[in-house]
């Protein structure tokens, strides 16, 4: 009897054997099948894709764009050597594609070297004021020597220097012409800055000159000897004294020795 349960326990060891290993084979299988997939998947991304932001490059388009558009720079650009743009870092800066075009201005009615650049933009809705450092370079003239009370500028003595005019605050120039028939108003040593407020008019008439009087009408015109009995800048009404008839008029200095009555 001992003997047969011994030999039943076996038999019964023997089955639950072999009953639990395809069990166990399933389970490391699923096991298995479950680590290839967790190895194979990818990590959820919780940042965002670059292309869900505004590039960099569109970014620094705008702002050139805006600052290109204003009405100060289409005035000095006419004598800007070059126009330099640099914005604060744009890398941290996050914004949302625009559906609808994106307004860009420059806040101010002039450049100025530190400004603020507002981009807006209506769907989805944001708007951000961008820092921006501006160098508008030109050749403005500079004195090499000294010049004295009353005395005109000559070409020689300027030097034209490469410089940021939007840092220059009281004027500047950057042509000769605009320097003819202009005198200093106070001694000027070597390397002043060139502005309106050091320079006035010179008189290209001076009293007691003889002068040429001019008279145009759209179908006449008539020249007449004269004599300047005042000073003249360039511009202004003086006396004069017309020699044929010895009469006194008024009228404009249009050049050295020329006068020009208005009609």
């Amino acid at each position: 009897m001992y003997i047969l349960k011994k030999s039943i326990s076996y038999e019964a060891i023997l089955i639950i054997f072999c009953l639990s290993v395809p069990l166990v084979f399933s389970l490391e299988a699923q096991s298995s099948d479950k680590q290839e997939k967790i190895k194979g998947s990818k990590a959820p991304n919780l940042e965002k894709s670059s292309n869900d932001w505004i590039d960099t490059e569109t970014l620094n388009l705008l702002i050139d764009n805006a600052i290109r558009e204003h009405p100060a720079w289409k005035v000095s650009r006419q004598t800007a050597q070059s126009l330099e743009i640099q914005p604060k870092s744009l890398k941290r800066i996050r914004l949302r594609p625009c559906v609808s075009d994106i307004q860009s201005s420059v806040q101010g009615t002039a450049l100025q070297p530190r400004a603020q650049v507002s981009l807006k933009c209506d769907r989805p809705l944001w708007n951000i004021a961008i820092p921006v450092q501006i160098r508008s370079m030109a050749k403005i003239a500079i004195l090499n020597q000294a010049i004295g009370i009353g005395q005109a500028i000559q070409e020689d003595q300027i030097d034209w220097v490469l410089t940021n005019v939007l840092e220059l605050k009281q004027g500047y120039f950057t042509d000769t012409k605009l320097l003819q028939h202009r005198v200093a108003k106070r001694r000027l040593s070597p390397g002043t800055l060139l502005t309106p407020h050091l320079l006035k008019a010179a008189n290209v008439i001076k009293k007691g000159d003889d002068v040429i009087i001019s008279v145009s009408t759209p179908y006449l015109q008539v020249r007449m000897p004269g004599e300047a009995l005042t000073d003249g800048q360039l511009g202004q009404q003086l006396s004069v004294k017309n020699r044929q008839s010895e009469i006194v008029i008024r009228a404009k200095a249009v050049a050295p020795g020329k006068v020009e009555v208005p009609f």
